[in-house]
């Protein structure tokens, strides 16, 4: 019997669904540099900064509760429950007519959001064989960034197209409402529960998964593994990682279309589509961070096939920064920006399987911890710019802020160098007794 296909098809409904989310998430940056923004909501720098940083904080608070949800409930019923629910929130971010509805519909976004990779990085070993693990998580997060990479252009040609701010989160809202009854039908939380998968498509996916992953199909959710994730040096290094990682990131995401429209007088669309092409590097580097990783584990093992491309992926994009201290051209801070992006794109895949390799049978939430930590520091960002561009940038070039971006990438290429993804956070079996 030949086997079906139908793991590719969750796969890609998954990706679909980060693609839908980094749109919602970062439409915003557009929105909010748009001149009918100003003329609706007339907000000042502090205040959109705080409404830009808000939604990094309650979707870090929110990791831990949703990774407990998904580890409990499965990933495909919590999965549709948090497309709709940040669809609805970007639907009322396009309804807000101040600075505290919109504030509460980012939050609401947030809190949403939260859950959505550690679900999907609970559905790839449940459905992918370790060899092919480091593309398949490629592939969701590429859909992310795809949707991230389209949010600056597509949302300018809206905005200016109907006049509004508002029509995005509208547009965004309403389709993604529509997408989570797709992901409903489409997916499932294991291979044996889905009626289009035949037993040889199952066979093939047991056959390449490690023992805990089986042996999760058969057996009752575990208890978030709080002594491993709190007692493990090396999940202390990846939370590390992704906190400065995050504060270089950031600057990609919300300010960056304001840099260029104010630092380099740009119009709204000139903006939009200049962002969206550094943005679009971004899904190249998640291809090559995918096939690097596997390649790299292959020939090296599971320590440095991890670590080389977290490590030199942020040495390079804290070099790329730098860059934008020498040149004035709008075109070389938007090719530096997008060096940037593939970079951070780059060490994704490796990430993501390092957390599957040492998470057991608690992968979201072995996932979610340090994605905690790493939307504490995007949380803190927005704020930090504004700061040091009001204190330490006479001349309105963000140069201070450059530097200080490639410092955080270059502190997360040094935290990436010590970490072991061949040592687990908890042995691969537990007892009965601590299972819920």
């Amino acid at each position: 019997m030949k086997p079906t296909r139908v793991r590719y098809a969750v796969i890609g409904v998954t990706a679909f669904a980060a693609l839908l989310m980094y749109l919602d998430r970062m439409c915003l940056s557009q929105m909010v540099s748009a001149d009918s923004f100003q003329r609706d909501l007339q907000m000042d720098k502090g205040a959109v900064s705080h409404v830009l940083g808000v939604f990094f904080f309650a979707y870090a608070l929110a990791q831990m509760p949703a990774a407990w949800f998904g580890d409990r409930c499965g990933p495909r019923p919590l999965l549709t429950i948090l497309i709709a629910a940040w669809s609805a929130c970007t639907l009322l971010t396009g309804c807000a007519v101040g600075m505290w509805s919109l504030m509460v519909a980012r939050i609401g976004c947030g809190l949403a959001e939260a859950g959505a990779y550690s679900c999907s990085g609970s559905l790839v070993p449940r459905w992918v064989p370790l060899a092919e693990r480091g593309r398949a998580n490629a592939i969701i997060a590429g859909g992310g960034r795809l949707g991230g990479a389209a949010a600056p252009w597509l949302s300018a040609v809206v905005i200016v197209q109907f006049g509004s701010w508002r029509m995005p989160g509208w547009i965004y809202g309403g389709i993604g409402i529509l997408f989570a009854v797709v992901f409903w039908w489409a997916a499932r939380n294991r291979p044996s529960d889905h009626p289009g998968c035949n037993a040889a498509e199952r066979a093939l996916i047991e056959r390449h998964q490690e023992t805990e992953v089986r042996l999760s199909a058969h057996v009752g959710p575990l208890r978030t593994p709080w002594r491993g994730l709190l007692t493990s040096r090396d999940m202390w290094l990846m939370c590390l990682v992704q906190f400065f990682l995050n504060v270089g990131w950031v600057f990609l995401v919300t300010y960056m279309p304001t840099f260029l429209r104010e630092t380099k007088g740009l119009d709204e669309k000139s903006a939009g589509f200049m962002a969206t092409l550094a943005l679009l590097a971004g899904c190249i580097g998640l291809l090559a961070g995918g096939w690097l990783t596997d390649a790299l584990t292959r020939r090296f093992g599971l320590r440095l096939g991890r670590m080389i491309p977290m490590t030199w992926s942020k040495v390079i994009g804290a070099i790329a920064y730098l860059l934008c201290l020498a040149f004035d051209s709008p075109w070389v801070a938007v090719c530096a920006f997008g060096v940037v992006a593939m970079m951070t794109d780059v060490s994704i895949p490796a990430s993501w399987s390092y957390v599957q390799d040492v998470g057991g049978r608690n992968i979201a939430s072995a996932y979610a911890w340090p994605n905690m930590w790493g939307n504490f520091g995007a949380g803190l960002t927005p704020a930090m710019l504004t700061w040091i561009n009001s204190h330490f940038d006479p001349h309105h070039n963000w140069h201070a802020s450059f530097v200080f971006l490639a410092g955080a990438f270059f502190l997360s290429g040094v935290a990436a160098y010590w970490i072991r993804a061949d040592v687990k956070i908890e042995p691969a079996s537990e007892p009965a007794g601590e299972r819920v």
